[in-house]
């Protein structure tokens, strides 16, 4: 087996192979694990989740959360509730919370901000779908 990764061009497509080209030779059998049984992926879910959560705070609060880590306990209470096994729910919840512990001045800088955007950018671009959906309401009862 190969020590490092070694960049190969397969049908004209980039593939990154950590095994020697002679020992390509040897294989006989591929096993993909899609449920997670054989090979035990549910850290780089709980890091997905970290990753997911720190990205979008980043982009609503406009502050960086770089060592951002939810204890494996906190995890495992709210996946053993039954509603939150599925990643984008418990994500959202988890900056639900995050946002609902924002410093009140934090929150009324927040709310101003998106005040300005909803005013000038949302309104507008309803009003452009409200016409483009009742241009085509009017041209399909013509038909």
């Amino acid at each position: 087996m190969a020590k490092q990764y070694q960049r190969r061009l397969i049908n004209n497509k980039v593939a990154y192979l950590k095994i020697a080209d002679s020992d390509i030779k040897n294989i006989n059998t591929v096993i993909f694990d899609c449920d997670g049984v054989l090979i035990n992926s549910k850290n780089s879910y709980d890091k997905c989740i970290e990753l997911t959560i720190s990205y979008i705070l980043k982009n609503i609060l406009n502050k960086q959360f770089i060592n951002f880590k939810i204890s494996k306990s906190t995890l495992e209470l709210f996946r053993q509730t039954g509603g939150f096994n599925n990643d984008y729910k418990f994500c959202y919840i988890v900056i639900l919370k995050i946002i609902s512990m924002i410093p009140s001045s934090l929150a009324i800088d927040y709310e101003q901000e998106y005040g300005r955007i909803n005013a000038k950018n949302i309104s507008d671009s309803f009003k452009r779908l409200e016409s483009i959906k009742l241009n085509r309401i009017s041209v399909y009862k013509k038909i």
